[in-house]
Formats: C-alpha cells, sequence, structure tokens
C-alpha cells in the first residue's frame, strides 16, 4: 500500500510539472509586447523605487528600479496597468498591446496622507479592503518605519506607531516581554492580549516566568515582575514587511471567538517591490551599547556592578536574499543575534530562518510557500522583589561596604549577601519555534476566486532552574525542568467575487470556512536531593524527591463566515458580515456563537469641500467578537490523590460548567479622515465604545457544592471600554532636497467594571506589594486600601481601605518626526508618554528603610522613633509624638509618600542615517550602503522618584501592575547599524 502511495504521488507531482512546462511553453509560442514607463512624485517628479506595477486580473506584475523605471511583458492584447506604492493614490491605464510592440507609460503619482488606497486584511482567509471602503480605523506599519530603529522585538515594533496600541514595558532585561494592550482592558480575568496572525498562521502566545518549585500550576503564570519570557521574542522585526492592526471588535468580527482583544496582523517579506529579474543580496550588522549612566545619582557603587557586570553589548547579523522573476518572488533570511544588557547573569540569544516562495503558475494560478525556525535562548537572574535577586541585594548595601562580604543593615536588620554567590542560581528559557505556510490562489471565471491556506505550527518551551549545592537558599542542590510542546494547525477556505449589480453599484462577495486545533503538552519535574558527587543533571536527583506534574489538552474550533462590501458611485461604502463559532473550549451545553459586523463610509464629493481640503471621509462600524474560555475550564477535571501508603482516591481538580461560553465584546465606532493641502496635511478622529458581556469569573465554589472549594469559571461579568484617538499628520516641507514628515498621535481609555457578577475581589499579589481591587464602578484594577491613620497619642493604624488612583494610563500620546536631506540623510525622533495612572514606589520605602534613599530617614529618626514608641501613650511628649508620625509617614507603604504620579514623556528613540550617494558604491559592485546610528530610552520627563516608570513588578498581566518593587529599570541603548545590499 505504502508503494502505491508512493508511485501514485511521484506521478501526480510529474504530471504537475508537466503541465506547468506546456503551459509556459504554450504561452511562450505567442510574440509578446513590451510595457515600458516610469513612476514619479507628481511634486518632486523623483522617481518612485519599488512601486508596484500590476495587471489586474492576471498574475503578471513588476516593480519599478532604483530610478522609478519598469519594463513588463505581455501578450497581445488590451489591458489595464495600475501603479500602486504606500503613502501615494494609485493610479491605472487602460493600453492595447501588440505582437512585438512597445507602449511607454508615464505614470505621476499624489501623494496621499490617508493612504486611502492601501489594502489591509480584514478578516481570517486573507479577506482585504481598502481603506476607502472600510468603516473601521485599522493602523498600519510598514517596513520603513523598522529600519531605522534598534528595535529587537515587536512589541519595540510597534511602540508610538500608531494610535490605539498601549505598550506596557516591563523590565530592562534582555530578553524579556512586554505586555500589547489594543484600547485597553476588555476583561477583568480573562486574557487581555490581543490575537497574532503571522503570514496567516496564528500564533501560540506563552508568557513563562519562574517556577521555583512551590508552583504547581504548570509553567504559564501572570508573570514575576519584569520577568516574563515570551514567545513573542520569537517575531523577528528584520522579516517583517508590514504590520496591520485591528484594534477592536468591530474591526476583527471576522476572527471570531479570539478577536476580542483585537489582531495583530504581521506579513514577513516575500520579494515584492523588486523588478523582474531583479536579485538582491543584503547584509545587515548591528551592534548595540547599553547605558545605565543615566541612574548613576540613584543607585548605590554595588547595584552599578551588577548593571555593569559586563560590557552590555548585543550584536545581530542577518544576510538575506530576495529576488523577483516573471514567474517567481522569494525572500530567504538567515539571523543571528546575541543580547547582554549589562546586567548580571543575563544573556539572550536568538538565531532565526525564513523563507517565502511564490510562484505564478500562470494568469490563474499561483502558490506561496512560506518556513521558518527559531531558537530563542534567554538566561537571567532572579528579581522583582526577590529576596534571590543580586540586583536586591546590591541595591541596598552601602558603598562603604567592602565587596565579597555580608551585611546586615542596621536600619531594617536585613542581611545583604554578596552578589556573588548567584552565580551558583541559573534561570534559563528555550524556545523552539518551527511554522510552515502554503497558499493557493486561483482566479476563476466571472471575477472570482478560491483560496486555500494551511498554517502550521510546533513550539516547543523549556524552563530550568538550577541552583547548585551550596546556595543559601538550598543547600543540597535544587533542579526543576518545565517543558511545553503545542502543535497548532490551521486551514482556511475562501471564495470571493465580484459583480456589477448596476453601471455605479457594484459588490464583492466573500464566504468561507476555517478550521484551528492545537495540542498541549506539559510535563513538570523537580528534585532538591542530589547524590554525592553528581552533576546535578536531572537524572542525577534522587527519585524520591521528584514532584513530577503532566498534562495534555487539546482544542479545536471551527467556523464559517460571510462578508459582502457594497459600492455606490464610488463614494458610499457599505459592508455586512459575520461568523458562526462553535469550540470544544465551549461547555458541552453552549450554543455556536454569531458575531455579526456592519460598517459604513462615505467619501465627500470634492467639489462640496473647503479649497484647503483634499479629501474627507466619515465612517462608522458595529462589529461582535469573542473571547474564548480557558481551555479545560468547561470541562471536569479530576486529581488522583493518595490517601495512604495502599489507597488512593480521585479528587475534584475543576468542577467544570456546562454552560460555559465565551465573553462577547460589542463595539461600536465612528470617525472621520480628512485631508488638506492637497493632500500634505491629514487627520484622523475616532471614538469607539466596548462593551464586554458574559465576561469570564473565576468564582470559588461553595462547600456545599461538594466540590471542596474549587474553582469555577462562570460568565457574569461586564465591562465597558470606551475612548478617543486622535492622529494629525503631514508633509510640512516637500522639496526635490527636503522632506520634513511628522505625526502627533493621541489615544484616551476609560474602562470600567458594569458588573461584577456579585464577586468583587481584590488582588493582593507577592506578599501584599500591592493591593488592588475590581469592583463595580471602577477601573481594572484601581489601588484599594486605606491610608494612615494617627491617635492623640501618635499610633498608626490603617484606615478602611478606599479607592486610590488607577493602575493604568488613561492617555497616552506619541510625536514621531522625520527629516529626510538631499535624499541621503535621515534624521527622526520618536517621543512616547502617558498619564492618568499611579505607581506604588516600593523601591523608594525598602531604601528609605535601609538609609540608603534619602537624608530624611537616618538613624536618629529611627532611633527618635524606637524610644518614644516604647513609652507609654501618656508619657509621651508632643516632640516623641512627632517622632512616632514622621516614623510612619516616611517609611511605610500606607503613607502617601509612595503612591506617586506615573506620568511620563520619553525620548523613546533618536536616529541619524545616511545612505551612501549611489555613484560612490557602484564602484565597487554595490546597490546601497546605508549607515545608522540610533539610541533608546534616551530621556525621560517625569515627576516619578523611582528608577523607571514604565516597569512593574507584574509584568504579564494588567491586574498585577502598579507597583515597582525592586524592578530593573530601562537602559538607555546605542546602536550602530551597517546595510550593504549588491
Amino acid at each position: 500500500m505504502q508503494v502505491s502511495i508512493r508511485r501514485f504521488a511521484v506521478e501526480l507531482a510529474m504530471l504537475l510539472v508537466s503541465l506547468v512546462l506546456l503551459g509556459a511553453l504554450a504561452n511562450g509560442q505567442q510574440l509578446a509586447g513590451t510595457v515600458r514607463g516610469k513612476a514619479v512624485d507628481a511634486t518632486t517628479k523623483e522617481g518612485l523605487v519599488g512601486a508596484n506595477v500590476l495587471v489586474p486580473g492576471t498574475n503578471r506584475g513588476t516593480a519599478t528600479d532604483l530610478d522609478g523605471n519598469f519594463s513588463l511583458s505581455l501578450p497581445p492584447g488590451r489591458y489595464t496597468i495600475e501603479v500602486r506604492m504606500v503613502g501615494y493614490t494609485k493610479k491605472s491605464e487602460s493600453i492595447t498591446v501588440a505582437a512585438g510592440g512597445t507602449v511607454e507609460l508615464p505614470f505621476e503619482l499624489q501623494q496621499d496622507v490617508l493612504k486611502m488606497d492601501e489594502v489591509v486584511v480584514t478578516g481570517t482567509g486573507g479577506l482585504a479592503a481598502s481603506k476607502a471602503r472600510l468603516g473601521n480605523s485599522i493602523g498600519t506599519i510598514n517596513v520603513d518605519n523598522l529600519q531605522k530603529a534598534p528595535v529587537t522585538s515587536i512589541q519595540q515594533a510597534l511602540d508610538g506607531k500608531t494610535t490605539g496600541v498601549q505598550i506596557l514595558n516591563s523590565s530592562g532585561i534582555a530578553g524579556v516581554n512586554s505586555i500589547i494592550q489594543l484600547r485597553g482592558v476588555g476583561s477583568i480575568t480573562g486574557n487581555n492580549s490581543p490575537l497574532i496572525m503571522v503570514d496567516g498562521v496564528r500564533m501560540s502566545q506563552v508568557n513563562t516566568w519562574t517556577n521555583d518549585g512551590n508552583n504547581n500550576s504548570g509553567g504559564t503564570y501572570d508573570g514575576r515582575g519584569g520577568q516574563v519570557v515570551s514567545t513573542l521574542n520569537l517575531i523577528n522585526p528584520a522579516d517583517i514587511e508590514r504590520v496591520e492592526i485591528l484594534k477592536g471588535a468591530s474591526a476583527a468580527t471576522l476572527y471570531g471567538s479570539d478577536a476580542a482583544n483585537g489582531v495583530i496582523q504581521i506579513f514577513t517579506k516575500s520579494g515584492s517591490g523588486l523588478a523582474s529579474g531583479t536579485t538582491n543580496f543584503q547584509y545587515t550588522s548591528e551592534y548595540k551599547k547599553t547605558d545605565w549612566s543615566i541612574y548613576d545619582t540613584k543607585i548605590t557603587r554595588a547595584a552599578a556592578e551588577v548593571v555593569r557586570f559586563n560590557p552590555g553589548i548585543s550584536n545581530s547579523n542577518q544576510f538575506s536574499i530576495t529576488g523577483a522573476g516573471a514567474q517567481y518572488k522569494f525572500y530567504s533570511s538567515a539571523y543571528v543575534s546575541d543580547a547582554q544588557s549589562g546586567v548580571m547573569y543575563n544573556r539572550n540569544e536568538n538565531r532565526d530562518f525564513k523563507a517565502n516562495f511564490t510562484y505564478f503558475i500562470d494568469d490563474a494560478n499561483q502558490i506561496k510557500v512560506g518556513a521558518g525556525y527559531v531558537r530563542d535562548d534567554v538566561r537571567r537572574p532572579d528579581a522583582d522583589n526577590s529576596t534571590w535577586s543580586p540586583w536586591f541585594h546590591a541595591l541596598y548595601k552601602h558603598d562603604s561596604i567592602a565587596a565579597n562580604q555580608e551585611w546586615r543593615n542596621p536600619m531594617d536588620g536585613r542581611l545583604y549577601r554578596d552578589v556573588n554567590i548567584f552565580d551558583k542560581y541559573k534561570i534559563s528559557y528555550m524556545n523552539r519555534r518551527y511554522s510552515g505556510n502554503v497558499e493557493y490562489v486561483l482566479k476563476l471565471p466571472y471575477r472570482h476566486n478560491l483560496e486555500a491556506r494551511i498554517g502550521y505550527e510546533n513550539l516547543t518551551s523549556q524552563q530550568v532552574v538550577e541552583r547548585n549545592a551550596g546556595f543559601v537558599l538550598s543547600p543540597a542542590g535544587f533542579r526543576l525542568f518545565d517543558n511545553r510542546t503545542i502543535t497548532a494547525y490551521n486551514g482556511q477556505l475562501l471564495v470571493t467575487g465580484s459583480y456589477s449589480l448596476t453601471d455605479q453599484i457594484n459588490a464583492d462577495v466573500s464566504y468561507g470556512i476555517d478550521y484551528y486545533k492545537t495540542d498541549n503538552d506539559f510535563l513538570s519535574s523537580s528534585s532538591g536531593t542530589f547524590t554525592a558527587g553528581a552533576d546535578q543533571k536531572q537524572e542525577d536527583g534522587d527519585p524520591t524527591t521528584f514532584a513530577p506534574i503532566e498534562s495534555h489538552t487539546s482544542f479545536s474550533s471551527g467556523s464559517m463566515f460571510l462578508q459582502s462590501q457594497f459600492d455606490f458611485y464610488k463614494s458610499l461604502f457599505l459592508t455586512l458580515g459575520g461568523r458562526i463559532d462553535k469550540s470544544s473550549s465551549f461547555g458541552v451545553d453552549a450554543e455556536a456563537q454569531f458575531y455579526p459586523k456592519a460598517s459604513v463610509s462615505y467619501l465627500l464629493p470634492t467639489q462640496t469641500l473647503n479649497p484647503y481640503v483634499s479629501l474627507a471621509k466619515i465612517r462608522g462600524s458595529f462589529g461582535k467578537a469573542g473571547r474564548q474560555p480557558d481551555i479545560g475550564a468547561a470541562q471536569i477535571a479530576l486529581r488522583k490523590e493518595a490517601l495512604n501508603a495502599s489507597n488512593q482516591s480521585f479528587v475534584f481538580l475543576r468542577p467544570g460548567n456546562p454552560l460555559l461560553k465565551p465573553a462577547v465584546t460589542t463595539e461600536y465606532e465612528i470617525g472621520a479622515d480628512v485631508a488638506f493641502l492637497d493632500n500634505r496635511l491629514g487627520v484622523e478622529v475616532t471614538y469607539y465604545r466596548q462593551r464586554t458581556t458574559d465576561d469570564l469569573f473565576a468564582v470559588e465554589t461553595k462547600p456545599s457544592d461538594g466540590f471542596g472549594n474549587r474553582i469555577q469559571a462562570f460568565n457574569v461579568g461586564e465591562v465597558e471600554s470606551k475612548g478617543l484617538e486622535i492622529s494629525v499628520f503631514g508633509t510640512p516641507v516637500l522639496t526635490d532636497d527636503v522632506r520634513w514628515e511628522s505625526r502627533l498621535n493621541i489615544t484616551t481609555v476609560d474602562n470600567k467594571v458594569l458588573d461584577d457578577g456579585g464577586f468583587p475581589f481584590n488582588k493582593t499579589p507577592f506578599a501584599a506589594l500591592l493591593i488592588t481591587r475590581v469592583e463595580k464602578g471602577h477601573s481594572i484594577p484601581e489601588f484599594y486600601y486605606g491610608k494612615q491613620v494617627f491617635d492623640e497619642y501618635g499610633n498608626m493604624t490603617v484606615g478602611n481601605s478606599e479607592f486610590r488612583g488607577k493602575v493604568l494610563p488613561t492617555l497616552t500620546g506619541n510625536f514621531v518626526t522625520t527629516l529626510t536631506l538631499f535624499r541621503e540623510v535621515t534624521v527622526s525622533f520618536n517621543f512616547v508618554g502617558a498619564t492618568g495612572h499611579k505607581i506604588l514606589n516600593l523601591t523608594k520605602e525598602a531604601l528609605r528603610r535601609g538609609g540608603i534613599y534619602d537624608d530624611e530617614f537616618t538613624e536618629q529618626v529611627r532611633e527618635a522613633f524606637v524610644t518614644a514608641n516604647a513609652k507609654p501613650n501618656a508619657q509621651r511628649t508632643p516632640e516623641e509624638i512627632e517622632a512616632i508620625k514622621k516614623y510612619w509617614t516616611l517609611a511605610n507603604r500606607f503613607s502617601d509618600e509612595f503612591l506617586e504620579d506615573g506620568s511620563y514623556i520619553k525620548l523613546r528613540e533618536a536616529a541619524i542615517s545616511y545612505s551612501l550617494p549611489r555613484s560612490w558604491v557602484s564602484y565597487v559592485g554595490l546597490k546601497n550602503i546605508d549607515l545608522t546610528l540610533s539610541a533608546y530610552n534616551v530621556f525621560t520627563i517625569t515627576n516619578y522618584e523611582g528608577f523607571d516608570p514604565e516597569v512593574s513588578v507584574g509584568g504579564a498581566s494588567v491586574l498585577h501592575r502598579g507597583s515597582d518593587s525592586q524592578s530593573i529599570p530601562n537602559p538607555r541603548m546605542f546602536a550602530l547599524r551597517t546595510s550593504i545590499t549588491f
């Protein structure tokens, strides 16, 4: 049977190859004609490099060269030639090509600040539409935005680039993660991260922090401080061609039960933008150096040594090949990076391979194949409110204490150890990701298309905690291994059709099916006892001390979707659509979910506009999207436990809920886009309002329910998030030699709990480092604790808890400006900022109690308190009562001293780049040499008295953010990049 299958496969492959060759031969029998032309900027007459030259209705096309020229070979016939480029309005011309003839076509493209002709993907399976048709605000970032800044992660690539996107940074340690949030918090206890799609393949997101052996939940947690290593680090920004951001449910409806938090679509390079017959080789090298001097006035000498343990030099190298021919285009790259933050025992090594190949079989058939492999290794120290953090111990050591010595601080009584002992404590993460995708497009008669996509992902993630024998925490040694493997498949089948209903009314209809399946295997084991002389590997531990945990979960979902887009007189656009989802994460009694959408946009007639207004569009949209329950939350789970040496029994681990269904977010959005001064200035304004119903709450069951105080999920919560997004952008100066572009983005977010289901709760993580509360009528979350109250004798108590301030910013913004001189020198700046929130500065509290922070809390203050506090109330003098109050006011977290304004403005990025003149580089056979000098986190303007207002001890969860407790700040970083194309 196997031989027959192999023989059939070989014969089928030979048949397909023969058909392709015969088709190519048949096409070659006709004497082709040539279309030649040049695309230029209508204002400056400068040739446009990389503009796409398309022949609608066929798979033929090319791109302009370095001077804006293009050449295209076509069989005899009548065609429409269309030229597109990001930032310009498209232009098309109808021509007739004669056998052996040549047609000359000049194209002058007008600048388009609103990018109305830009095509964006709006749904699973590749559903796409031009921005002019959309009733939603969708953010786009192209490769030009990513080349000038020292970005090493997708989070940095998105930071400050568009409205509605908030990046919550966590730590200055290399390899750790930041939170991506779109339009605020949509769920109280559920996942608030957007869905990530890479080339149509859904990306599994795993956030991991240290499992120290005392937590058996499986290695994925809300996050221990900023110490969160995420699989988002597996995306190489150098491979990205463009990013599209569907910010809310109304835009992301067609992604269904995973899209309530929005969708980030990443498209990697594929060879687009190259003229036929072109092959480019590119080598890019970048050196980075961290600079901790911005914190010199705030840290002790010992702490400075911890963050300058190594030179903090990072190096990355990438080699890529990009090419295009008459029937193909491709991109392939290999990337190697080694990053050091300077922090003791911190390193991040990354290896990445990516390849995309597209083959245009003929005018009706094309196939695209993509493959990728990433290896990401992170080693880091413990940090963030950890007694076993070298930063913790060094931060509180007086400079007068000699190195390599332990020291007990007389002020707070704590023992601080020499940081060199932490070479016995290692925390490592190893992530490996294989991904692949196949896409087939068939152009059918009567303006119909059939598209099929298949995606595959295999992710293995391992966390290892090693404490060698002799370490004070584990004298006998300790090892913990968490191993996770995720295998996922997704597929879509999509049919699209275009219909002319009348001369002025057209419709595009798309319908399809989507399927997704994932298997998740987890195994954890640990040992705290080792045999004498052993190397302390996993197999060397005493088997009786291993605590293995093993789990397997499987998840699948299927859907059908339909979308219709109507075009009335090329000015009014109406979109209607919906998706039906059924998922294995729903309860067995839960019904399939239907998510509808509708949007409208209207281009105002130009003759009715003010002479200074070039284009105006008003828009509105409505849509629903879901948030899946956690895998397995709907099912009953049992655990086997030993009653005694000879008897075992099953106990409830999770009661399940057969009625569990996804939380549903409904969003309304209205907005306007206006261009002024011949498309030189643009304004986009959007107001949105989201309401999440049936939000998932984890509720502790009653003993009378028979489950034994277990956690059960219910659909009981309701959350609202609303806000305003304003973007002002344009090109104030545009001449042959000078181009100045700027953009100002402002986003407001107001989220509130409308219904807590009768289960308001506090979040008190990490031994009460901060206390926040989720309650009806308040944002998610808010600081919630009492203030200091003094009686007449100075005795301090904590008053009734009250809401003290918001944890997350309510207003964020950024300003980007870029100046290009003589087409060779580019200078750019990116400022970011946030306000409307507070930070509980527990680093300041601990430093002050240790007598290190400032001169206010001295040994005399502490001694006066000890003396006065020892006296009976009636014997205290007024001075002694004031001494007691002063002590508690200066050094107690419930004092207003430590809840600070978290507002800040940062110069996030500054860069200057120089492209050597082509006349120079051509002498040595090269095409381009680009040099870029950049800086990251250049300076911060803030009233916050801690190190960095962005870091947080609750790195991966919005519910745990808000406290800075010995969190390692983000350093300044300088980078030098060299890019050579040949």
